[in-house]
């Protein structure tokens, strides 16, 4: 008996300490402002953490929407929303299981993954020990060259963390966070290493850490650094009463699913690695039947947005056949 309490007093002061960081709904249309500064302010590993003496110099944006919004979505076909900026747009794929990069589009460089890189993994935790990379090429201006892109996350710690403008959110998760793009060989049989090494902290709900702390370094020298703080107003173009859940059926399927939707939708259905699977453009409200034959054993995300651009996603599971 003594030791059944124990295992549960352990259970329950692991659960209660370890924050979980579980994947953000993005809908169609987020804009988010942080307060800036143009430097880099000390975070412990442990908090609580308080940057209440912060006095903002600038504002940043973020502003993300629907991939339907881009004239380039045809060229990232997997990817389900993007981030415009006026560093050019950046695709990206939302899912259960992770945060997906799949290239960015400018003036005078592109990148385009053929499997896409794993930003983040969801569920986030203070034992979260993430990392991935893939290789690729990039094009600047009329040059392609071999690219390789890489992506760290280690979990740290959790607890409360305070803005500049006095307002503190509890349950605050700390991460540190490392990107890392070498580009290369050039003509000249060089090599450019970007690494992008921060401090971000998380809050459930919120696309986009609430806090980071940036330094940029180009072959190991300092570039650029700064430091964001979140400002409350998280803007969204839709109402919370616009969400609805879809509950596929059956779930684990064989050879089909069938869904119930109650606007025109695109249903798109994907391979836990990012992939696209099947897309649909124009299911009509009511029942619809949608054949999976073929799929391999395992789990899938069924992704569904409407007019509004609003998202669903469930898990879906294929039968182990026998």
């Amino acid at each position: 008996m003594k030791k059944n309490i124990l295992f549960l007093l352990l259970v329950f002061s692991y659960s209660a300490f370890c924050q979980m960081i579980t994947t953000p709904n993005i809908p169609y249309g987020i804009t988010q402002d942080f307060d800036q500064i143009d430097d880099t302010v000390a975070v412990s590993n442990s908090g609580p953490w308080d940057f209440s003496n912060i006095q903002p110099t600038s504002s940043y944006q973020v502003n993300v929407f629907s991939i339907d919004s881009s004239s380039n979505k045809s060229s990232y076909p997997n990817a389900t929303h993007v981030l415009q900026s006026a560093n050019g747009e950046f695709f990206m794929n939302v899912m259960p299981m992770g945060n997906f990069y799949h290239g960015k589009l400018s003036s005078t460089t592109t990148t385009n993954y053929s499997v896409p890189l794993k930003l983040i993994p969801y569920p986030l935790t203070a034992n979260t020990n993430h990392s991935h990379n893939i290789s690729s090429t990039i094009v600047w201006n009329t040059l392609t060259m071999n690219f390789t892109d890489k992506s760290e996350i280690q979990g740290i710690s959790s607890g409360t963390v305070t803005m500049p403008d006095g307002k503190s959110y509890a349950n605050a998760l700390l991460v540190n966070s490392k990107r890392t793009q070498v580009t290369g060989p050039s003509l000249f049989g060089n090599y450019v290493t970007v690494e992008e090494i921060s401090k971000q902290i998380y809050l459930q709900d919120y696309p986009y850490p609430v806090v980071e702390i940036l330094h940029v370094f180009s072959n190991g020298t300092l570039q650029f650094k700064r430091s964001l703080f979140m400002q409350e107003n998280l803007t969204f173009s839709y109402s919370e009463t616009d969400l609805y859940q879809i509950s596929p059926y059956p779930n684990p399927f064989n050879d089909h699913i069938t869904i119930d939707i109650k606007d025109q939708s695109k249903v798109s259905i994907f391979s836990v690695d990012g992939k696209k699977m099947v897309s649909k453009n124009n299911m009509q409200p009511g029942q619809n039947i949608i054949s999976l034959k073929g799929f391999p054993q395992g789990s899938y995300v069924l992704h569904i947005e409407n007019s509004k651009g609003i998202l669903s996603r469930e898990i879906i599971v294929k039968k182990n056949n026998i």
